[in-house]
């Protein structure tokens, strides 16, 4: 199918095995009929399962893989639908310092399921030409990991996210020569004994974000088999400096085991447990005699069916223990046996389980398809759905003895059906009746901001309603359902409709009469359309979010949006709430121009260009005793930023992370822009602390000292210097002036001076022109007393700024249009409200009581900039209405009210 749930006919349909899983035939390849429907015949040992991917495209534009497992024994499979999402040619480019490599072989896998819950998939192999290039026709957007062997061995790899945009995506291989192994194989015994015949190989780590680690799903080059000694020499195996290794064994008789290479092994050796031992007691059926093999079934969709047997009153099964902790044993009589983590098993006889779909409780419905979904899930032929007979039953034999639910009535955009009942055949066979209601229709007729239109990728679901067919007509802008009730399903249908660039609407519509057809009006309302495009050399990964303006925040009020995670490649289309956006390139610190994004539809572009840079380098001169772990390369200019405050799921670092000797950075083409060392302690040192650069260099050379001690004492309001134990915490802040920069300003807890009542000391300030701020909790209350310290120049190592007197400072007092003194809001006010002075930092947060009355406390005298957001429903399109950088004079003594109108923002 299409996004538009059409058939696609004439589309190519490919079966791509395997190997690990079993899978031992040819690639077949087949075209969908008129109706978009495909028959793939494939080919395997009678005593294995089959596991590979169908892979569907059609030209270089449409493109849908799936991953499927055969299980023993199972002669058809019903694979549902696919859809055909947007996809585009992707070109490897495999090379050698610097050389193109003709005839490597390339092997694609691609990242399947959910980010946590998925795995890697075998998506197929090329040869490269004569230019070092392979083609993949056409592959959606998510993560690919590709694997390059040259013709000498030499080997590669690269994983990362591939996006679908105007160009084909394009990525570069650098092989590498390879090394060899010895691997020794023994058993579990004591003492171990060598391990002769043991299959030996290896795989490669594929890891996702930071987050997700596993690998291969295939492995690389295979070694002999283990001689009498149990050793064999693996060759082609990839440098574990570069790259994870896992070394893999596998034996008739044993688990297999794995173990990880360091890159300093010259011998590794793998110890192969035993295969799993379950005892086998008498059940319901006597269990099978000695010798007698048996088809393991897993739960573990990861595991393939294996072969085990039957000796000695024991299941004997070449798996480990954890594996085979669920799942079903299968005798050649039909008998099956339930696996329990270890515990005895009894097996039982084949269960059968009779569906009868009536209407109205009378008469049968007759081609109704009906599937089984074992409970905890174990894959069998169970799961293709089977239709109804002319009197509406279905019967599955042969089926283990545990609890089934009964699925019905499958559509294109639900394979399975609806979950009807639940069988449990545990005890004995079972009978179940599904009663729906009779056959009506409903038309949604659909319109985007007032306008007929159906949205790209329109998705819909019903609630109190079993959907029998679903019909998208574009043209009449309408969604034409066939449904059915169920006595388990009470109420009229409430349909949600969504898609791409508009925001779902929930509708609920009365049942028409029986054979009769209603309407509903759904209402869309339009978002706008972002689309992100990251620009990139084809070797060069970048780490690119996106950031939302949040300003209550009080760290950064930089965030990153987690609707647009994970990172960035290429065109993207993005989904984002109305505010303000950035996009942010966490390797190197690029930032992209803000950009908002308002209610109703719109068209958006921005680019983040990492094509047009430059290279520094240079090194970072330490004093004596200081390590680099928390040395950070702070780069600040048009267009770059390194300090912005990384938030989840960014990685905490101030500024580029240093590793000496030295450092080389990445920096605006052409464009001014300063570095400086960033410490928690210390701070630059006056002479080559930081320095302005435009271009490349290659001899920055970057100091870091102790930094500067300021020493202030604090009065009260009256002039009297104040006891240690009143002053409670104090921080002093201090914010560079010169050069002038949007530089974040630098934080210290001051210490007490012993002998001088009321004076505090806080050291690791920077050198050069600063505003100082100093901040303490001494009056008791809820925030700050704030005192402006004016702009200091910090010449020296200690900087005396004499006596300063606090005050309880002014207030800024918000306040909803209407919330007068003993009246009350108009209504209840839900929101944050912040202030700010200086370009960042101290934010000070508030929340507006319910008159819509909320204060920011002792602020100092100066400007001070005020955000306001108020939230009336997060899910509204009206949901956010904000007062952005109001500006506000204080005196530091009389409080100002600011009255904010939140009819409409501004």
């Amino acid at each position: 199918m299409d996004v538009w749930h059409v058939a696609v006919p004439d589309a190519r349909v490919a079966w791509v095995p395997d190997e690990p899983g079993g899978d031992r035939s040819a690639p077949a390849n087949v075209a969908t009929g008129p109706d978009g429907r495909f028959r793939l015949e494939v080919r395997g040992p009678a005593d294995a399962g089959l596991r590979g991917v169908v892979h569907a495209t059609r030209g270089t534009g449409g493109g849908a893989i799936e991953s499927y497992a055969v299980a023993i024994g199972e002669r058809t499979r019903e694979v549902g639908n696919l859809m055909l999402d947007p996809a585009q040619p992707v070109d490897v480019e495999v090379r050698r310092d610097g050389r193109p490599v003709p005839g490597a072989r390339v092997l694609l896998w691609r990242w399947a399921g959910g980010m946590y819950r998925g795995g890697p998939v075998f998506v197929g192999s090329h040869v490269t030409g004569a230019d070092g290039r392979a083609t993949f026709p056409a592959l959606t957007h998510g993560y690919v990991l590709v694997w390059a062997v040259a013709p000498d061995g030499a080997v590669g790899r690269v994983n990362r996210k591939v996006a679908v945009g105007d160009r084909a995506a394009r990525l570069r291989v650098d092989v590498r020569p390879t090394r060899s192994v010895e691997v020794r194989v023994v058993d579990d015994a004591t003492p171990p004994r060598p391990v002769a015949g043991a299959v030996v190989g290896h795989r490669l780590g594929f890891a996702i974000e930071d987050v997700v680690h596993s690998f291969d799903a295939r492995l690389g080059p295979i070694a002999a088999p283990t001689s009498a000694d149990g050793t064999t020499r693996l060759s082609g195996v990839p440098d574990p400096a570069w790259n994870r290794v896992r070394l893999i064994a596998r034996a008739p008789g044993h688990a297999p085991a794995s173990v990880e290479c360091k890159p300093d092994d010259a011998v590794v050796t793998v110890v192969l447990p035993g295969p799993t031992r379950i005892p086998v007691e008498d059940g319901e059926v006597p269990r099978p005699a000695s010798g007698t093999k048996v088809a393991v079934r897993p739960s573990k969709r990861a595991i393939a069916a294996v072969e085990g047997w039957v000796r000695d009153g024991a299941l004997v099964v070449p798996l480990a223990a954890k594996d085979v902790a669920e799942g079903f044993v299968f005798a050649p009589d039909g008998s099956s046996a339930a696996l329990r983590g270890g515990k005895p098993i009894s097996f039982r006889r084949p269960r059968t389980v009779e569906v009868r779909v009536v209407e109205a409780g009378v008469t049968g419905l007759a081609g109704v398809r009906v599937s089984l979904a074992a409970k905890p899930y174990v894959e069998g032929p169970w799961d293709a759905p089977v239709p109804t007979d002319a009197d509406g039953r279905v019967t599955f034999h042969g089926l283990p003895a545990m609890a089934f639910d009964v699925y019905a009535f499958p559509t294109t955009d639900r394979p399975h059906g609806v979950r009807m009942a639940t069988a449990d055949l545990s005890g004995a066979d079972r009978t179940r009746g599904l009663v729906v209601g009779p056959q009506r229709e409903l038309v949604a007729r659909v319109a985007i901001d007032g306008r007929s239109a159906i949205p790209e990728r329109l998705w819909w679901q019903v609630e109190h309603a079993v959907v029998l067919e679903a019909v998208v007509d574009r043209a009449a802008a309408t969604l034409r359902l066939r449904l059915r009730s169920s006595p388990d399903l009470l109420g009229d249908p409430v349909l949600t409709v969504g898609g791409d660039l508009v925001r779902s609407t929930t509708v609920r519509a009365p049942w028409p009469e029986p054979g009769g057809v209603g309407t509903v009006d759904v209402a869309l309302a339009g978002t706008p359309e972002i689309v992100a495009e990251v620009r990139s050399d084809p070797d060069d990964d970048g780490d690119v979010f996106v950031e939302r303006w949040c300003g209550w925040h009080t760290e950064s009020p930089w965030l990153a949006d987690h609707g647009a995670w994970p990172h960035l490649v290429g065109r993207t289309r993005l989904r984002l709430d109305p505010g303000r956006y950035r996009l942010h390139d966490v390797t190197t610190g690029l930032l992209s121009a803000p950009f908002d994004v308002p209610t109703g539809a719109a068209r958006i572009e921005v680019v983040l260009d990492r094509t047009g840079l430059s290279t520094v380098k240079g090194r970072i001169e330490l004093p004596d005793g200081v390590g680099a772990d928390d040395v950070g390369l702070v780069i600040e200019g048009e267009g770059i930023d390194t300090r912005a405050a990384f938030g989840i799921p960014y990685r905490g670092w101030d500024g580029l992370p240093y590793a000496p000797p030295g450092f080389a950075a990445r920096v605006p083409k052409g464009k001014p822009v300063r570095l400086y060392v960033h410490h928690r302690q210390l701070q630059p040192a006056r002479e080559g602390g930081e320095v302005t650069v435009v271009g490349p260099r290659d001899d920055v050379v970057l100091k870091l000292g102790p930094g500067a001690t300021l020493v202030t004492t604090l009065l009260d309001p009256e002039g009297k210097p104040l006891p240690d134990d009143a002053l409670g915490s104090v921080y002093v802040v201090a914010t560079r002036t010169a050069p002038a920069s949007d530089a974040w300003p630098i934080q210290r807890r001051a210490e007490l001076v012993t002998g001088r009542p009321g004076t505090v000391a806080a050291a690791g300030l920077p050198f050069g022109t600063v505003d100082v701020w100093v901040m303490t909790d001494a009056f008791g209350r809820r925030g700050f007393a704030v005192l402006h310290a004016g702009r200091v120049v910090v010449a020296e190592e200690r900087v005396e700024l004499g006596e300063r007197r606090l005050s309880t400072g002014s207030r800024i007092i918000v306040r909803a249009a209407g919330a007068k003194a003993g009246k009350g809001a108009p209504e209840k006010l839900e929101g944050m409200a912040t202030a700010q002075f200086g370009p960042r930092e101290p934010v000070l947060p508030t929340e507006t009581d319910t008159d819509g009355v909320g204060e920011f406390r002792h602020l100092a005298a100066g400007r001070w900039f005020v955000s306001i957001d108020r939230t009336v429903d997060p899910m509204s399109p009206d949901g956010r209405v904000s007062v952005r950088d109001v500006e506000v004079e204080v005196d530091g003594v009389h409080d100002v009210v600011l009255d904010v109108d939140y009819a409409a923002p501004r």
